[in-house]
């Protein structure tokens, strides 16, 4: 499942992967269609791995600075009263909109669009998720043997493991590295297994380090370690997302028109796929109002 934390048979290649789906599809086998895409694709000395200076905190803090956001304010619905959108927010108060972006999660877009459009919101619904914990360990240099030279490791899930994947931070992001220290990310959970709940951070943190020490051989505990845990924070793409996405879609244009949905629900999980996603409603949204104003 890689960064979907899923099951590789309940996820659908058309939704997760649709650059192989497309090379299956004009090829006789996968094989061959990938051999003939790569042979289109240019060689490129740009780095694998790119990253925001300063952290991916400055995507969101950029975009604050920009934007006037309301904190703490939870939207209980949407709804056209009259012919015109009406956003309605905890305490009873109704922000009147020419256009609503639904850039939730796709239990929180249900909620809210349960009484405008339940068609929308029944699709929504049905769009599963799972958890994953991320603990980051510090270790001192002299007490990693391995020489970390690539970027990390996947662990499949028939091992058994809690350990899902190991990140080699350090190597990754060479800027990265407080006090000289070596950085590892670790990440456990996937869909079906919800053993990080039962484990608190200390549990978690001792779990993590024991397995990743048998493959990297870690002489010492970690010097440092912060735990992030994800609850019900990764949707999964099974088979039929995007024909219940396209469906929600068009209950939305009949019943809901000027309510677009973005985000990782939908249309790819990773940041580049959300901005992408992003980068077209923004452009639908303003041609749309253009059109509504002139």
């Amino acid at each position: 499942g890689g960064i979907n934390a899923g099951r590789s048979d309940r996820l659908s290649l058309a939704a997760v992967a649709p650059d192989l789906f497309t090379a299956f599809r004009r090829h006789r086998s996968l094989i061959v269609g990938l051999r003939s895409e790569r042979r289109k694709t240019p060689p490129s000395d740009a780095p694998l791995f790119l990253g925001l200076r300063g952290g991916m905190e400055r995507l969101t803090s950029t975009l604050a600075a920009k934007l006037d956001i309301r904190l703490s304010t939870a939207v209980e619905a949407v709804s056209r009263p009259e012919g015109h959108l009406s956003v309605a927010v905890r305490g009873g108060e109704g922000l009147p909109a020419d256009a609503v972006v639904l850039a939730t999660p796709a239990p929180t877009t249900a909620d809210a669009l349960l009484g405008a459009s339940p068609k929308a919101a029944a699709s929504l619904s049905q769009i599963r998720y799972a958890s994953v914990a991320v603990a980051t360990l510090a270790y001192k240099p002299a007490d990693v043997v391995h020489p970390l030279n690539g970027s990390g490791f996947l662990v499949p899930r028939v091992d058994g493991r809690l350990l899902t994947a190991c990140t080699w931070f350090s190597s990754k992001w060479p800027d990265v590295q407080p006090n000289g220290l070596v950085l590892l990310r670790c990440s456990a959970g996937r869909d079906g297994d919800e053993r990080t709940a039962e484990l608190d951070d200390t549990e978690l943190v001792a779990r993590l380090h024991a397995e990743a020490a048998e493959a990297l051989g870690l002489r010492a505990a970690p010097v440092e370690s912060v735990v992030t845990r994800w609850p019900n924070a990764f949707p999964q793409y099974d088979v039929g997302h995007l024909g219940r996405v396209d469906a929600a879609e068009r209950a939305l244009a009949r019943q809901l028109p000027g309510v677009t949905l973005v985000g990782a629900s939908y249309r790819g999980v990773g940041i580049a796929s959300c901005v992408r996603q992003a980068k077209e409603v923004a452009g639908r949204v303003a041609g749309a109002l253009g059109t509504l104003r002139s």
